[in-house]
Formats: structure tokens, C-alpha cells, sequence
């Protein structure tokens, strides 16, 4: 009631429904952050809440004055060199006339958030390949950004594993996408 909320979505990894995500927009919405996002917007459909549907693999929105880069992420490379491949985005996007504020991407299995850029975590936590073929220790989680009255991008993660004192419990023999992403383990 006191805020102007805007929610967005980026599809990551963990989530995809298919096998492989690939590059054209009808298969990535073939993933569960997505559905998520959908769901949410027919639940709060007769509010103030504004939910923004577009393309699903790269989209550039405005927040509060502030230009926003979704992505999927697939052109982002490895987590080491994240910013210099945000700065070559923004940098493509600039080429083009576009300003860019703040790139929000997934991609790269886990949440992080930098002065430029953040990896939003998946809504459906982690899978077996992040798990176990990329050592990664991800947790369910969404991350908030705010702008401020001075025009600062703010990120914060938000864990999903825990509501005060109830956690949710994963039944493991409901987890069948995790067989799914644990054939990628094997040569």
C-alpha cells in the first residue's frame, strides 16, 4: 500500500522444464520460474502490483527512471569473468543507444549481486548438476531491488528455504526434475 511495486522475472537454470532451454522465446518459457511468475500474476491481477510479461531470453524495462537488462543469461560466460561480460553487454546495448542501468540475469546457478549486475536465485532452489556436477551449495531464493530517492540500485536476496519458524520440507520422490538434470553428470 505505501510502495510502487513492480515485479520481473528472469529464467534460470534450474528451473527449465526441457532438457536444454534453448535460444528462441516459446522454449524458454518451458520453466518453472516462469509458470511462477505467471501464476503470481493472475493472483494479484486485481491489484497495484504491476507484473511485466515480455521476452523471456532479454528485455530491457524502466523502473523508476532506472533502465533494467533482463536476461536469460546464456551469453554471459564464466562466473569469473562476470563483470567484465556485463560491461561488454551494456556496452552492446550502448552501441545501440540503449542506456543500461542495472543487468539482471540467471544463468550461473546461484544468487549474486554486484554494483552493476545481479543473479537472481531460482525460485525452485538448485538442481543435481548444480549440486553435484558444479559443487554449488544454492538455496531457493529471489532477490528485491530498490531504487532509492538518489537513484541507487539496491539488491537484496531473499531465501525461500525458511518462513520464520516453518521451513519446507522437499518430498524427494516429488523432485523428478533433478533425474532429469542429473543426466548432464555423465559423459
Amino acid at each position: 500500500q505505501s510502495f510502487n511495486v513492480t515485479v520481473a522475472s528472469v529464467t534460470g537454470n534450474e528451473g527449465r522444464v526441457d532438457k536444454e532451454p534453448g535460444w528462441i522465446d516459446a522454449l524458454a518459457t518451458h520453466n518453472y520460474d516462469y509458470t511462477i511468475h505467471g501464476m503470481l500474476a493472475q493472483r494479484f491481477i486485481d491489484t497495484s502490483v504491476k507484473f511485466i510479461l515480455g521476452d523471456p531470453l532479454e528485455q530491457v524495462i524502466e523502473v523508476a527512471g532506472k533502465h533494467f537488462l533482463l536476461m536469460h543469461g546464456h551469453s554471459i560466460g564464466s562466473k569469473s569473468n562476470l563483470s567484465d561480460y556485463v560491461t561488454k553487454i551494456i556496452g552492446k546495448y550502448a552501441g545501440r543507444g540503449i542506456r543500461i542501468d542495472y543487468v539482471i540475469f540467471g544463468h550461473i546457478h546461484e544468487a549474486d549481486i554486484g554494483d552493476i549486475y545481479a543473479r537472481s536465485g531460482s525460485t525452485v532452489g538448485a538442481n543435481a548438476y548444480s549440486e553435484n556436477g558444479l559443487n554449488l551449495l544454492s538455496r531457493p531464493s529471489q532477490n528485491l531491488y530498490t531504487v532509492d530517492s538518489y537513484g541507487n540500485i539496491n539488491g537484496y536476496k531473499i531465501d525461500l528455504s525458511y518462513t520464520g519458524e516453518q521451513t519446507y520440507q522437499l518430498d524427494s520422490e516429488l523432485a523428478s526434475y533433478n533425474s532429469k538434470s542429473a543426466s548432464k553428470l555423465h559423459e
